[in-house]
């Protein structure tokens, strides 16, 4: 038979046709099929209507069972035969209670803030983002540290002097002036810097003297643990010194290149090479070989928490490890740059250098989460109970984790 006229004419069997059943553009409705130029139900007869049993939320697993009416900010769903429920996009169930239905604004509750959970410490959650505190700016910021009452970070303009001010906010306090500070640590007794790229300083949060710990040509990295500072140098030196000078530094271990960012757990030191390889020895070593805990690991900055390691590459992943295994997995990619990272146990945070954003994933990579965006290039990243902070050449700042 020939439908259609003109130029667009064309030749269709109507016994067959779906779209010319019986006649000319006559065409079967979903669920149905043309046979000896009928629409025939293929599915489920409901009445006069044909309908998929398997997803019809008005005849859910059988004619005439619709599905319960939504609660507030649901919408009904129909899968398998079975009735479901689902928010309503930014909306999320998050106190469990199914009678008030998707109850929290993901993009405007300061409680659940993008995420159930998430708390904006006391601030206004705007469009899934709590605010961000910012402590100082400048250009040439770093050192970040982190105790329970102040954030402390150095300005290298000004002869790295080292400032404080507290978590929640408030005017900067100058803590050591001229310090010439490049890297902070910090713990519940003392603060310690790197003194430029040549020696470890130490000295009471409460004032006094400030201590010399150790010297070296050039310094890469430190980390305060446990009453002590390990550190890294250039010639491939990892070692540690008492924080308060008790006793001269120890080598732990001597690497085959430079180690540029290291981490340090109740037992082992782990660092990351210029060759982006990831090594670890005990921490109370003298002189022992390091073994080989990650090869060709691309590894940047790193992180650890009480079951894995966490390390980010310039080619845009962040990487867990666990502990005593040899068997690495990516949390996160498509990363622009990702350098600094920390970890709670919990969650994994990162910030990019190549588009100043702060990011978190949990540690089994599911539930990805921008925290916030262009904080310049932060070159350190730590996160407490409550917040997750970083120090860029630009700006030293915080928000809720």
């Amino acid at each position: 038979m020939a439908c259609g006229n003109n130029g667009a004419a064309f030749c269709t069997d109507l016994a067959s046709d779906n779209g010319n059943c019986g006649s000319c553009l006559n065409k079967c409705a979903n669920g149905t099929q043309c046979s000896h130029s009928t629409c025939v139900c293929t599915l489920t007869t409901c009445g006069t209507q044909c309908v998929d049993i398997q997803t019809d939320v008005n005849h859910c697993g059988g004619c005439n069972t619709p599905c319960p009416t939504p609660a507030p900010n649901e919408t009904a769903l129909c899968t398998s035969g079975q009735c479901s429920q689902q928010c309503v996009a930014p909306f999320a169930d998050c106190d469990g209670n199914p009678s008030n239905g998707c109850e929290a604004n993901l993009q405007s509750s300061s409680t659940n803030c993008a995420v159930c959970g998430r708390t904006c410490n006391g601030g206004a959650c705007s469009s899934g983002t709590c605010p961000v505190t910012t402590y100082a700016t400048g250009v040439q910021l770093g050192g970040l540290a982190v105790d329970a009452s102040f954030v402390y970070w150095d300005d290298v303009n000004a002869s790295g002097t080292i400032s404080e001010e507290a978590i929640g906010g408030g005017a900067p306090q100058v803590v050591s002036a001229n310090a010439n500070a490049l890297n902070l640590a910090v713990d519940t007794t003392r603060i310690v810097w790197m003194n430029g790229t040549t020696a470890l300083d130490s000295r009471l949060l409460s004032g006094g003297t400030i201590a010399t710990l150790t010297t070296f040509t050039q310094g890469t990295a430190m980390f305060l643990a446990g009453g002590y500072v390990y550190f890294s140098t250039t010639d491939g030196t990892v070692g540690r010194v008492p924080e308060d000078g008790s006793s001269g530094a120890v080598t732990i271990t001597t690497a085959k290149l430079t180690p540029l960012s290291l981490a340090v757990d109740a037992t082992n030191v782990y660092y990351a090479d210029t060759a982006g390889y990831v090594y670890v020895v005990s921490e109370t070593a003298q002189g022992a070989t390091a073994a080989l805990f990650a090869s060709a690991a691309g590894a940047r900055g790193i992180a650890l928490d009480t079951t894995n390691v966490y390390w980010t590459t310039m080619t845009g992943f962040v990487v867990e490890q666990p502990k005593g295994t040899t068997t690495s997995k990516n949390i996160a990619s498509s990363q622009s740059q990702p350098g600094p990272v920390a970890s709670d146990g919990v969650n994994v945070y990162w910030a990019n250098d190549g588009d100043g954003s702060i990011h978190r994933v949990a540690v089994n990579g599911s539930s990805p989460l921008t925290l916030a965006t262009t904080q310049g290039v932060p070159g350190t990243i730590l996160v407490d109970a409550t917040n997750v902070y970083w120090a860029a050449p630009s700006i030293v700042a915080s928000t809720a984790k």
